[in-house]
């Protein structure tokens, strides 16, 4: 049923990334092979739709640098009420100049909230959360928007998602860079779609359906297990060396409600992209120095080099965040 001849429109979509592209000529009953500029999702509005993205620059992990990696267009990271399709709030991490807003007036705002289809929360701190402000993202997820937090930001869960997963207690944080292999739950669905990611962008370790993780933590977190539905996408078996640990899980909202009357996606990584664009020395025993972060700028502070193998896995989780709800049955996610 594929159209043959001349012009054809092609549509590259995941969510709400949507892009259309004219292919020049398609033989009949033959493969036509594709350059991959054709099959690439849009870099910016002008190519396309992009979700509108609200990030709150989290202080130890630089996700929007991620972001720019993945594709989007700088000109596309502005000030709340810019052009762009990614607004910029902070919460200690890189920011757009002097009139950057903090992260409470988007976390503190229902309205503003609303106006955006995923909130992006990188690792700020594992201080327990303003309970006013924790219902404000509940509320935003149970109407259909899309949370994504990583590290540290568990402490915006931690007691507003009930019934999603069996918290830990809170530990002190180990302040040492270390590698460690993580395994992908190849026995569901999203988790097998995952694992093929992996393997087709080159991110995957020494054998399919592993992930090797560079990070601030040996294979840390903070939860016991997750409660079905549910799913930990990547874990660490204590038989591997180190401790069992759950490194991601996803979950629908409204929490408990039935499948066809949820319309909201939290996805949470233990792990994030770590020394990405500040450094941090792995034998000083602690966080990188104040004076090293006191005017982190956007994007002049970004690591230019490649995307490392965690960064193009927390682009699957990002692109399973903004996907239809029935995305890790119907939707193929590809690079």
């Amino acid at each position: 049923g594929v159209p043959a001849g001349r012009n054809v429109p092609l549509v590259v979509q995941i969510g709400r990334w949507r892009r259309q592209v004219t292919i020049p000529e398609v033989a009949s009953c033959a493969d036509t092979a594709l350059p991959a500029e054709l099959t690439r999702l849009p870099r910016n509005q002008a190519e396309g739709n992009l979700p509108a993205v609200a990030i709150a620059t989290g202080e130890w992990d630089p996700f929007d640098c991620t972001l720019r990696k993945i594709g989007i267009d700088e000109a596309e990271f502005t000030l709340p009420g810019g052009p762009g399709r990614v607004n910029v709030w902070m919460y200690g991490g890189h920011h757009l100049g002097p009139g950057t807003p903090y992260g409470d007036q988007l976390v503190g705002d229902p309205s503003l909230l609303a106006r955006y289809d995923i909130v992006v929360l990188p690792c700020d701190s594992t201080d327990a959360k303003d309970p006013r402000l924790q219902r404000n993202l509940v509320n935003y997820a149970n109407r259909g928007g899309r949370i994504f937090l990583t590290d540290g930001s568990a402490s915006w869960l931690r007691g507003a998602f009930d019934n999603t997963v069996v918290w830990k207690l809170p530990t002190p944080r180990l302040w040492r860079l270390v590698d460690f292999v993580g395994q992908v739950d190849v026995m569901s669905a999203l988790g097998k779609s995952f694992s093929q990611w992996l393997n087709l962008v080159g991110a995957d370790g020494s054998m399919a359906g592993q992930i090797r993780i560079h990070d601030a933590l040996p294979g840390g977190n903070v939860v016991e297990s997750v409660v079905p539905p549910t799913e930990a996408l990547i874990y660490t078996a204590a038989s591997a060396g180190g401790a069992e640990s759950i490194q991601n899980f996803t979950f629908d909202t409204p929490v408990g409600a039935p499948t066809g009357q949820q319309c909201g996606r939290v996805v949470f990584s233990q792990f994030h992209v770590a020394s990405d664009s500040f450094d941090q020395d792995p034998l000083a025993g602690g966080p990188p120095a104040l004076s090293e972060l006191s005017a982190p700028t956007f994007p002049a502070e970004c690591n230019a080099g490649p995307m490392t193998p965690q960064e193009k896995a927390l682009e699957f989780m990002l692109f399973n965040a903004t996907s239809c709800l029935e995305s890790s049955v119907s939707e193929t996610i590809v690079p």
